[in-house]
């Protein structure tokens, strides 16, 4: 152990992180170093968000010290966040062949050729993964999530439900098995999976909002709008019930849509989604309160609109359009930026 790799560790430990970076960035330009100098180099570069220094210091290491998996790991998931994916993926690849029984490197692999749209070899990574720990939950579910992707509905069905055999509260697993009962066009069996899933988890908001999303959106508005009551009663100050009611009461009547939207807005400001809702529906109010209702979209509009959500630059543009403010509506962005916008959002039958 060099002087400067103790001086490094005592630093951490009393939490000066830059300081310890200084100092093993000080050991590897007097020469060569032991392999946990650039092991802990390059995880505190990491740690500290400095990604191009990561991958320089990374592969100065590796010419040092080839084939270490722990060095490559970290260089791979570095590459990663820089969004060079396909070196991340080689990277992290060769990773899986020093030590093929260590999983973080496959996992780090899964993702980034899921970020890569290759699910058909994520696929084969998880696979991997669940014969490596075939205890682990996490590892069928994410195989599922594969499967999805590639719309081989049935087979992801089965992975998650084998997911949930392993751990019956994974929530996303129960979350995702209803969305891909909802793709493969079983919206009964969809519905039974959040049902089963709430029965495990009854106080699980994400499973509750998502199965009013279901009923909703399978035309069931008598049932969602008795389960958002029902659920009320349990959590009355609940801003996502106000939402989901505001989106189900939607154009059939707007004042009481509005209202629900203005409630859910009020108890969670900083949600965009529900800010957006209700910019669009206040711009959809056609009764006599049209003028005043506009008057507030559009000041949503103008706070929205310095956040630049996604997909929301359509509904931005209408309204800010609406109320004359063309500057503002070409700080939005080009006419291309928008169209992509628009049609990356399902938001194109306006252009």
């Amino acid at each position: 152990m060099t002087d400067r790799l103790s001086a490094a560790r005592a630093l951490l430990a009393a939490g000066r992180r830059d300081a310890a970076i200084a100092e093993l960035e000080a050991a590897v330009a007097e020469g060569p170093q032991g392999i946990a100098v650039w092991r802990m180099l390059t995880v505190q570069l990491y740690n500290a968000g400095r990604f191009e220094a990561v991958e320089k210091r990374a592969a100065e290491g590796l010419a040092q010290h080839p084939g270490d998996y722990e060095i490559s790991n970290t260089r791979g998931v570095a590459l990663r966040r820089l969004k060079r994916l396909p070196e991340a993926a080689a990277v992290l690849e060769a990773a899986t062949a020093i030590q093929p029984r260590t999983t973080a490197a496959w996992l780090n692999l899964g993702n980034v050729l899921m970020d890569m749209g290759e699910a058909r070899r994520a696929e084969a990574v998880y696979a991997e993964l669940a014969r490596l720990e075939p205890q682990a939950p996490a590892h069928p579910w994410r195989r599922g999530r594969t499967l999805w992707r590639q719309q081989r509905f049935a087979a992801a069905a089965d992975a998650l439900r084998e997911a949930l055999a392993l751990d019956a509260d994974h929530v996303d697993a129960w979350s995702d098995l209803a969305a891909v009962l909802l793709a493969d066009q079983k919206p009964a069996e969809a519905l039974a999976a959040l049902e089963d899933a709430i029965r495990r988890r009854p106080a699980e908001r994400r499973l509750l909002e998502e199965k009013a999303v279901l009923l909703r959106r399978t035309g069931r508005a008598v049932q969602a709008a008795g389960f958002l009551e029902a659920v009320e009663t349990i959590d009355p100050n609940a801003a996502w019930i106000r939402y989901q009611r505001g989106l189900l009461y939607g154009d059939r009547n707007r004042a009481a849509a509005n209202a629900e939207l203005e409630a859910a807005h009020a108890g969670a400001p900083g949600n965009v989604d529900y800010a957006m809702a209700l910019c669009e529906g206040l711009a959809r109010d056609r009764s006599e309160t049209e003028g005043q209702s506009l008057d507030r979209a559009y000041r949503l509009a103008l706070d929205l609109a310095a956040q630049k959500p996604e997909p929301g630059n359509k509904i931005l543009s209408e309204v800010l359009g609406r109320a004359c403010d063309f500057e503002a509506v070409e700080r939005l962005g080009s006419f291309a930026e928008m169209g992509r916008s628009f049609a990356g959002s399902g938001r194109h039958a306006g252009l």
